[in-house]
Formats: C-alpha cells, structure tokens, sequence
C-alpha cells in the first residue's frame, strides 16, 4: 500500500506540475497566497477527515504556516498539526508539521509525536492540489482553493 501510495503521488506530481507549467502565469517570485483545503486519510485503522487553512510565500516571498485538523471516523484519530510552508516555484510548494497539542502531540508524547510532510500544486490558478504523508497514519490527500492576496499589475 505505502509503494503504491508513493507512485501515485510521483505520478500526481508530476502531472500537476506539468499541467502548472503550461497554463500558470510567469512570474519571477510567489505571491503570498491563502489555501483552503479539504481531504482524506486513506489508511483503513484510521480513516480521517482532514481540513488545512495555509498561509504562503509571505515570509521571503517563500515561506509561509499552515495549521491542520483531522477528526476520525470509526477511529479515535483526532488532531491539530501546525507547520511551516517552503515554495519552490510559483506553482510548488513542499510543507512540513507536527502535531502539538493534542493526545499524540509534541507535548504529551515528545519525539515521538505525528509529524506529516508532503507537497502542494497550483495546477490551475485557483485550485490547490496536496498530498502528504505520516509514517503513523500513511498517506493523505486534499484538494482546495486558493485565494491570492496580492493583486497582479497586469
């Protein structure tokens, strides 16, 4: 399953950048950006409703926070991850949190606490592509919005 998941990611990355590529402005640096995003957790034992409120490429025009919550389904998974965003390119950006508060958090549980990383995609200017990985949970993907706030001078 976590080979599979990972080819598809590999395969979605792809795609979506090549996609971006094509139809995405041409811009020097990102712009800072707000992302909306609804998804899912796919692993079986701890399937998950998963909604994330980023915001990007405020820092350096690069860097930016998001803070994500997951309550479960027939499981007990429930929890609250904060990170930091990095952009590649104006359409690709690689994210990175753990969970802090919670009953699995940084504070409870110490080094041992759920961390996830994955990579997000503009394929198309409005639209935000995510997925992501927890090695206590497995993949995870989301798709959103995403909301420019700065206004372009062309």
């Amino acid at each position: 399953m976590k080979k599979a998941a990972l080819i598809l990611g590999v395969a979605l990355l792809i795609s979506w950048a090549g996609r971006a590529q094509t139809v995405a402005p041409k811009s020097i640096l990102p712009s800072p950006c707000l992302d909306v995003s609804a998804g899912w957790v796919f692993k079986s034992s701890n399937q998950a409703l998963r909604g994330t409120i980023s915001y990007n490429n405020f820092l350096f025009n690069r860097l930016g926070v998001f803070t994500s919550v997951e309550v479960g389904f027939g499981s007990s998974l429930s929890t609250h991850i904060v990170g930091i965003t990095g952009s590649i390119t104006d359409f690709l950006y690689l994210f990175a949190g753990a969970d802090v508060f919670t009953n699995s958090g940084l504070i409870k549980k110490g080094i041992g606490a759920r961390k996830v990383i994955g990579f997000g995609v503009y394929p198309w200017k409005w639209a935000v592509m995510k997925v992501g990985f927890s090695l206590s949970v497995g993949p995870y993907a989301e798709v959103g919005v995403r909301i420019p706030l700065e206004v372009n001078s062309d």
